[in-house]
Parts: C-alpha cells; sequence; structure tokens
C-alpha cells in the first residue's frame, strides 16, 4: 500500500534532520514528491561541491510476492556487479538514462568511461557503504530481529557514476 517515492522521503527527512542536528550541512536533491531525472541528482550534488552524495532507495517487491518477506538492507557503491542479481538491478535502474543519453553502442563507452573516471573513489565510497550498511542493520536489527544483512554490493548505479564524491546508494 505504500510507494517507494514516500518511503524515501520520509527516511531521506528524518535522516537530515539528524544530521542538521550533529552540524552537518546536508543538501537534499528533494524535499517533496518532485520527480528528479537521473542527471539531475548528481549534478546538484557536485554543484554544491558536497562532501559526500547519498541516494536512499527502498527495493521494489514484485507483484504477486509476499511483501512480509522483504526484510532485509543492503547498501550499493560504485563498482562492477558481482552476480546477475546486481547486474540486472542496475540495468532496471539506469533504463531511462540509458535509453535518453546513450542511444548507441558508441555513446554506452562515454557512461564506461565515466566510470572509469570514478574509479578514485571507489575506495572512499566502498568504506562509507561498509560503515552505512553495518550500523544501519546494527540499529534496525535491534527492532526486528528477523531482517537479514544483504552485505556491501557494487553496481553502475548512474547515480553513483555521476557524483565527483564517494557515494553510496
Amino acid at each position: 500500500g505504500f510507494m517507494e517515492k514516500e518511503i524515501v522521503l520520509q527516511i531521506s527527512n528524518q535522516l537530515s534532520e539528524k544530521l542538521r542536528a550533529l552540524g552537518y550541512t546536508v543538501y537534499m536533491t528533494r524535499t517533496n514528491d518532485t520527480f528528479i531525472e537521473l542527471k539531475d541528482r548528481t549534478k546538484f550534488a557536485n554543484d554544491k561541491m558536497a562532501d559526500l552524495f547519498l541516494s536512499v532507495h527502498a527495493n521494489a517487491i514484485p507483484k504477486g510476492a509476499d511483501a512480509n518477506a522483504a526484510y532485509g538492507i543492503e547498501t550499493y557503491f560504485q563498482g562492477h556487479p558481482k552476480t546477475q542479481e546486481d547486474r540486472e538491478t542496475s540495468a532496471r535502474e539506469n533504463i531511462g538514462f540509458i535509453k535518453e543519453e546513450f542511444r548507441t553502442k558508441d555513446d554506452m563507452l562515454g557512461f564506461i568511461l565515466a566510470d572509469m573516471k570514478n574509479t578514485y573513489l571507489i575506495n572512499e565510497s566502498s568504506y562509507l557503504a561498509g560503515v552505512i550498511q553495518a550500523n544501519l542493520f546494527n540499529e534496525v536489527q535491534d527492532k526486528y530481529s528477523e531482517t537479514k544483512n544483504l552485505g556491501v554490493k557494487q553496481a553502475l548505479f548512474y547515480v553513483l557514476i555521476g557524483a565527483k564524491m564517494p557515494s553510496a546508494l
């Protein structure tokens, strides 16, 4: 009965409040029910010269699946997907961008080169994702003991590739 955009906006607003209370400056790509294009999300962070880029998501539950069976936490950083499931997730999330921006095989080279440019950020992003995953999982598991730790994963999500700072999803 809930939509991802409603859940993640609520989580993002709460996270923003907590970070601000700790003295951090927080910039949000959206504070209401407004869709922001993938390329504009990281452009916003890059223009602000942010120190970190965090993208909050809730995974979809396939129609007909048991919604009560979905109780895991995973965190992504930019990198080449290790599993077929992660490759499919990357493709699904990026499909609109790829269709819009990279219409030919030659154009796809731009996507690959953009990924290579960010190689120096991968170690920092990997560390960030690990810290987020460990702390988020521990906090949630204290309240919901059935929560599964789905781990830290790598993917070629456009919002991570476009960021010119350590980033995690």
